[in-house]
C-alpha cells in the first residue's frame, strides 16, 4: 500500500493502541497487524481537491436530487441545532463507486478578514439513490470535523511528491473513506490504493479487494427517511440520552457475556437516559470499531389535524445521536442503515 512513496510515520493515536492492545486480548474484536496512523496534507490537499472538483461535480447532481437535498435541509433548519442551515449554500458530489451515494455539503463564507479565506462548513447530509429511482437520507452532521470534512486537510504533509488522486467512497455509514492513489506508482490498477477514514484521517486496513467486497453488499434502508415519503414526515427534536463519550473509557461492554439490545430495544433504552455502544462487525470486515449512542431524532408523519382522515399513516424514521471528539460535530445515523451491521450493548 503505497510503499514506494516516501513517508513521514507517525505515532498511534492512544485510541489506536488501545485497539490493538485488545487484540491480544480479544482476537475477536479487530483482526488487522498494526498499521501507521496519518493524515494527508501539503501539495495536494483535501481542500484543493474539492475546489476543483465542485463546479464539474455539481453539475452531474440531478434536479431530483438537489431538490430532494434542498427540502430536507429546509425541514431540519427548523429544528435544534440546525437552524444555521437555513438560507447557507450547498455543494453537492458523487460518493464513489458510481453515483450510488451523494455528499451534500453545507456551508457558509467565512468572516475571515482575508480575501482567500475558505467557506466554513457546518453541515452535511449523505442521500443514496434507492431502487424505483428514490432518494434515501441515510444520515447528517453538524460540526467542523464531520465526514468528509476538509480540515482533514490542515496537517503537515505525510506524503512527499508525486501525484495523489483523493476519491471519498462510501458504503454506508459503517465503511466511509478517502480513496488515495499515486498516480506516478500506477494508482489506475488499484494495487498502490489507501484508504483513511473519512472523518479522523486514520489508515485503514483496506485494499481495493476488501473494500470492494463491503461496499458492493451496501443497499440504502428502506426505512430511512426518503422521496417516497417525504411529505408525510418531519423531524422532531432530538431526544437526548447523555452527552459525547469516549467507548474506550470503560470497555466492559466488550466482555463475551455482554448485554445485547435488539433494535426496537434501542429507543426504550435511550429514552430512559442509558447512553449505547454500537460495536461495527461482520464477516467480512477487515477491522472493527465502536460508536457511541447517546440520542435519536425521530421524523414523524404529519400530525391528524393537517393529515386526510383517509391517508394511511406513515412509519416514522429514526436516526440515532452519535459524536466525535467532545461535541466537535455529530452524526444522526439511520437506524435502519445500521441495525444489521453490529450489535448495541448498553454501558456498562
Amino acid at each position: 500500500m503505497m510503499n514506494r512513496l516516501p513517508r513521514i510515520r507517525r505515532p498511534l493515536s492512544g485510541t489506536m493502541k488501545l485497539m490493538l492492545c485488545l487484540c491480544l486480548v480479544s482476537p475477536g474484536f479487530l483482526a488487522i497487524p498494526s498499521f501507521a496512523v496519518h493524515n494527508l496534507g501539503g501539495a495536494m490537499n483535501l481542500v484543493s481537491h474539492a475546489a476543483a472538483a465542485a463546479p464539474a461535480n455539481e453539475s452531474i447532481a440531478p434536479e431530483s436530487l438537489r431538490h430532494f437535498a434542498a427540502d430536507t435541509i429546509s425541514k431540519l433548519s427548523e429544528q435544534t441545532p440546525f437552524q444555521s442551515w437555513a438560507g447557507a449554500s450547498t455543494l453537492i458530489e458523487p460518493l464513489g463507486p458510481g453515483t450510488r451515494s451523494w455528499l451534500v455539503t453545507i456551508y457558509r463564507p467565512s468572516f475571515a478578514s482575508s480575501a482567500t479565506s475558505s467557506p466554513v462548513q457546518i453541515g452535511y447530509l449523505i442521500i443514496s439513490a434507492a431502487p424505483q429511482g428514490l432518494y434515501k437520507l441515510i444520515e447528517y452532521g453538524t460540526g467542523p470535523d464531520s465526514l468528509y470534512s476538509t480540515n482533514l486537510a490542515s496537517e503537515p504533509l505525510v506524503f512527499a511528491g508525486s501525484s495523489l488522486t483523493i476519491m471519498p467512497v462510501y458504503g454506508g455509514p459503517l465503511l466511509a473513506a478517502w480513496r488515495v492513489t499515486d498516480e506516478g506508482s500506477g494508482g489506475a490498477t488499484g494495487l498502490s490504493a489507501e484508504y483513511l477514514d473519512a472523518q479522523s484521517g486514520e489508515a485503514l486496513p483496506e485494499t481495493d479487494t476488501t473494500w470492494n467486497l463491503q461496499s458492493g453488499k451496501y443497499n440504502p434502508p428502506s426505512g430511512a427517511y426518503g422521496s417516497d415519503n417525504a411529505e408525510a414526515l418531519f423531524p422532531g427534536n432530538t431526544t437526548a440520552a447523555g452527552e459525547y463519550f469516549n467507548p474506550y473509557d470503560n470497555i466492559l461492554w466488550m466482555a463475551a457475556d455482554a448485554k445485547q439490545l435488539t433494535p426496537e430495544d434501542v429507543l426504550t433504552a435511550l429514552d430512559q437516559k442509558h447512553s449505547l455502544v454500537f460495536a461495527a462487525s461482520g464477516n467480512d470486515r477487515t477491522y472493527r470499531f465502536p460508536l457511541p449512542i447517546y440520542g435519536y431524532q425521530t421524523w414523524d408523519a404529519a400530525s391528524a389535524i393537517t393529515r386526510a382522515a383517509t391517508e394511511p399513516t406513515t412509519a416514522p424514521a429514526v436516526y440515532v445521536l452519535t459524536g466525535n471528539g467532545e461535541g466537535s460535530s455529530s452524526r444522526w445515523i439511520s437506524l435502519d442503515a445500521i441495525a444489521d451491521g453490529g450489535s448495541f450493548h448498553p454501558l456498562p
